[in-house]
């Protein structure tokens, strides 16, 4: 890792998303997405990952932890079965993912795909899944994941499918 990515991701931090992340939340959807997420379903997401362990709502501050950078929302779903191991294999899935365009290119989105990653691997998942709503998709958003080494893996009506494997 060089000396710039090290200093830019010692000045953010991510963590849980709470109910003062909101409006960040939203000024960002706003700003990313010409199909925007309300005020009321950014909280009803938030407070659906907190009832639920296999939801998780994540936003990605500023080292003093008072400007919201980006936010992530992602939930476990069941990916296939292992009969030899009789158990059930989960695969991570974002289902929204945005950075403040002011902040963009500056590891914002890679310190969250991170988290991801740290997210499905404590839980054994087999890997990362970010479905892309087709009419949202920008051409920063698809480079962005090919650097980040997701693989178009399906389409399923307006959605591109794009994975990454842990196992």
């Amino acid at each position: 890792m060089n000396d710039e990515l090290i200093k830019l991701r010692e000045q953010v931090t991510e963590r849980e998303s709470i109910e003062t992340d909101v409006d960040g939340i939203v000024e960002i959807d706003q700003l990313s997405f010409d199909n925007c997420l309300s005020r009321a379903v950014v909280f009803e997401k938030m407070s659906k990952a907190l009832a639920n362990a296999d939801r998780r709502a994540i936003t990605c501050l500023d080292s003093d932890e008072h400007e919201v950078l980006g936010y992530m929302f992602g939930a476990f779903h069941a990916s296939r079965h292992d009969d030899e191991a009789n158990v059930g294999l989960s695969q991570f899935t974002i289902s929204r993912l945005a950075v403040h365009p002011s902040t963009r290119w500056r590891y914002i989105g890679t310190s969250l795909i991170d988290h991801a990653f740290r997210i499905a691997t404590q839980a054994n998942s087999t890997g990362i899944q970010v479905a892309i709503n087709v009419d949202d998709v920008s051409i920063g958003a698809l480079m962005f994941l090919e650097r980040m080494q997701f693989e178009l893996s399906a389409t399923a009506g307006i959605l591109n499918l794009y994975e990454r494997r842990l196992i």
